[in-house]
């Protein structure tokens, strides 16, 4: 409840007041990405296949895509796709309804480690940081939310993923062929707002905590409004263990607008 009413006091203090004859400044919306009106293929997710295109590399011929594969409101999404390697690979951000909490590993990589979206929800969004093909200038291997103009960022739900959960927990599904639960370290989600291509604020959150030794079982509603006025927003996957799977779930990121009259 607290933060409920902090993040409503946050967003009257940006709003500014109108009369009757129309707004003496800026007037604020907020709109939130809820993922519900994504269309999904028969597995239940949405990548950038059917925007893949042939491209001719080294290994022959294949098809590949990095841009935005999901618009709602102001907010483009972001990913990788490629099937270089004869089979569907993805990156960045994949729209999902995948809620399998008890398969292990890559397989199930586009499972939230919950019963649904945030609040009840049927879809949402999986984050992959895919360093490799970033490093190659692959944009959308990073997992990146763009807005048509400036947005005020005020909150966004997250959860681990169930191959991430379990990997930490469990030690399952490890591509490193341990079977005992890693030593738990921090595993950070580092959320960067960027405006006219400069890094402004970032915010972290855990999805694991190394000092407490927990891991991230639920969607939590992380704060947002540190960020600022942004036009993108990066979600950096960062931590120690190498081996750990760079993947976490976001639902309905709410953003403040400026009114268009």
């Amino acid at each position: 409840m607290k933060r409920t009413l902090l993040m409503a006091a946050a967003v009257l203090a940006l709003a500014a007041c109108s009369d009757d004859d129309g707004p003496d400044g800026p007037q604020l919306v907020t709109e939130t990405v809820t993922f519900e009106d994504a269309t999904l293929n028969t597995s239940g997710i949405l990548t950038g296949e059917k925007l893949a295109e042939e491209v001719t590399g080294d290994t022959g011929t294949y098809k590949e895509y990095s841009g935005t594969f999901y618009t709602s409101g102001t907010a483009s999404f972001q990913c990788y796709y490629s099937d270089q390697w004869g089979s569907s690979y993805t990156a960045g951000f994949t729209v999902s309804n995948n809620t399998n909490m008890e398969t292990p590993g890559f397989g199930n990589q586009y499972s939230v480690y919950a019963k649904g979206g945030a609040k009840d929800s049927k879809k949402f969004a999986v984050g992959y940081y895919d360093s490799y093909n970033a490093s190659q200038g692959k944009a959308g291997a990073v997992p990146t939310v763009t807005f048509s103009k400036k947005v005020n960022p005020l909150n966004i739900w997250i959860s681990n993923s169930t191959y991430a959960f379990r990997w930490w927990t469990l030690g399952e599904g490890d591509m490193a062929g341990t079977i005992a639960p890693p030593e738990k370290v921090d595993a950070i989600l580092s959320m960067r707002g960027y405006a006219d291509g400069t890094l402004k604020k970032e915010v972290a959150f855990k999805l694991v905590d190394e000092e407490k030794g927990l891991v991230v079982d639920e969607w939590t509603n992380v704060d947002l409004t540190p960020l600022g006025w942004v036009d993108k927003i990066e979600f950096h996957f960062v931590c120690e263990n190498v081996n750990a799977p760079a993947y976490f779930c976001i639902d309905d990121l709410t953003v403040a607008t400026e009114l268009n009259y």
